[in-house]
């Protein structure tokens, strides 16, 4: 499947789950990652995963290291 394909499955699947005007909506990057990677019979990554199952996440560099909290539950 190509992106273009992933990205009209998930329009047409938010617009039958009656989400209105889906191209209008916003949406996090995480919650795009994850349906497209549904979409595409993959796993999400773990960092999404945990991400979206409130786990948060920690992003490690090579000098520092940060936390990223859990999305405040009206932005998931």
């Amino acid at each position: 499947m190509t992106i273009d394909d992933l990205l009209r499955s998930l329009v047409a699947e938010l617009a039958a789950g009656r989400v209105p005007a889906p191209l209008h909506q916003s949406f996090t990057l995480a919650t795009i990652w994850d349906d497209l990677a549904r979409l595409a019979g993959e796993p999400p990554p773990p960092e999404v995963a945990a991400l979206l199952d409130g786990r948060g996440i920690i992003l490690a560099g090579a000098d520092h290291a940060r936390a990223i909290p859990p999305p405040a539950p009206d932005r998931v």
